[in-house]
């Protein structure tokens, strides 16, 4: 299951990071990963996903969101040239708040108690 997901600055609230993944353990993976780059320190993030059926429509909306949020301004570099689509309407995306396991017990929904 193909995933794209994107981080938002909660102290400003723009969206600053879109990335896509092919899995669930693949997301899980990649907000790991996050917290150990450099622009991870600069913020408080809440970090969103959505499930997307295909691999080419996952492609093609994280060069659309870079796009249409402007995170090649931030944290992305791929992709930063390709533009909006307007080939087709993009589709209304169910967003959810990714929630990550601290220990046993505790989940949060908060990157920053992350740190």
């Amino acid at each position: 299951m193909p995933y794209i997901y994107r981080y938002l600055d909660k102290n400003d609230g723009i969206y600053k990071y879109v990335g896509i993944t092919k899995s669930w353990k693949g997301l899980e993976h990649r907000v790991q990963r996050h917290k150990k780059d450099y622009w991870f320190g600069n913020g408080k993030w809440k970090v969103e996903y959505a499930f997307v059926e295909r691999m080419t429509d996952l492609h093609m909306l994280e060069g659309h969101f870079i796009s249409d949020y402007e995170t090649y301004n931030w944290y992305n570099k791929a992709k930063s040239s390709w533009g909006k689509s307007r080939m087709f309407q993009v589709p209304s995306l169910q967003w959810s708040v990714y929630a990550m396991r601290i220990n046993p017990i505790k989940y949060c929904n908060d990157i920053e108690e992350l740190r």
